[in-house]
């Protein structure tokens, strides 16, 4: 599972890495200021209520999705989720339930209305700490990813979590999940890993 974990996270990071990090620190920037504050309601549909669908889901069909009020300006960190501001004539935004699990959702909701839109700064990589500490400047967000971390099995919802922010475009959440997947790599020793992956050690194979 871990070993699995590395490798997917690892692609996404060489997508967001080839990237300036000083790009992602002003995310919430060219917000107008008389729309920052306009609310959003974010909403995990089931995926045949997709687009036009939705309209025909019943009204107690619709009070059993799990939705959230945020701010443009709390969204503005998920490039998908600005872009959905700027290109529906609604106050709804849907996301689908194969796209993310819906405790990776409530993570991603919490994490958004934390920062609220403001600049976050992105550590340079390689990182040369396995303390996320000396790395991520809002003591907040190593709580929040070690508390994701602990609620899962074998790094499961770490996993799950990096995906759904690759998912929403949200450039720093995917780096600071990542970076607790490097500190636990990093903290790992090679018998671990066997037994991690339910294998036999190197010296029993041959």
């Amino acid at each position: 599972m871990i070993l699995f974990l590395i490798i997917k996270s690892k692609l996404i990071l060489i997508n967001t890495m080839s990237v300036d990090p000083s790009f992602y620190s002003n995310t919430s920037e060219g917000i107008n200021d008389s729309t920052e504050n306009v609310e959003y309601s974010v909403i995990y549909i089931p995926d045949q209520f997709t687009g036009s669908n939705s309209k025909h889901a019943t009204n107690e069909e619709k009070a059993l999705w799990p939705q959230y009020k945020l701010t443009k300006k709390q969204l503005s960190h998920s490039k998908l989720l600005l872009s959905m501001t700027e290109d529906i004539d609604t106050s709804e935004l849907y996301i689908l339930q194969s796209s993310m699990k819906f405790h990776s959702l409530n993570s991603i909701i919490e994490y958004l209305r934390h920062h609220d839109g403001k600049p976050i700064t992105i550590p340079e990589y390689p990182l040369k700490s396995k303390e996320l500490k000396d790395h991520w400047t809002d003591p907040w967000d190593c709580d929040f990813v070690q508390y994701v971390y602990e609620s899962g099995t074998e790094c499961q919802y770490l996993y799950d979590l990096i995906m759904a922010a690759n998912y929403i475009n949200c450039d720093p959440l995917v780096h600071l999940v990542g970076s607790k997947i490097a500190s636990i790599i990093k903290s790992t020793k090679l018998e671990e890993f066997d037994m991690i992956l339910g294998q036999d050690s190197y010296s029993n194979k041959e």
